[in-house]
């Protein structure tokens, strides 16, 4: 880890682990996103993939899952403060259970 991320954090490292290791196709996942200020969830659709050589096309991105987006909520929509848990860790439990999250989803 610290080869690649010389300044990186041992919480970081345990992050990703977390990541690739113990997360599991079929989990879902909430994702705010800085680019486009939206909130999304979706569901991890593959198995962990190293990408250090930039071959999927993702230059910033080393550590990768496939999601299946199965919602996509604006910052400005009562969902995203029921959902976004700004400053947690990366990977993170829920407070909600699988049902809650989708019930809230649904609401429009």
């Amino acid at each position: 880890f610290l080869k690649c991320y010389p300044d990186g954090r041992p919480i970081q490292a345990s992050e990703v682990w977390r990541f690739a290791f113990e997360a599991k196709v079929g989990d879902f996942v909430i994702s705010p996103s800085a680019e486009t200020g939206f909130l999304l969830v979706g569901k991890i659709t593959s198995d962990y993939l190293s990408d250090h050589d930039g071959e999927f096309g993702f230059l910033n991105y080393r550590h990768l899952r496939k999601v299946e987006w199965l919602y996509i909520i604006p910052q400005n929509d009562s969902r995203y403060s029921q959902l976004n848990r700004n400053g947690m860790l990366t990977l993170a439990k829920l407070n909600r259970t699988i049902a809650e999250v989708q019930a809230i989803c649904e609401t429009k």
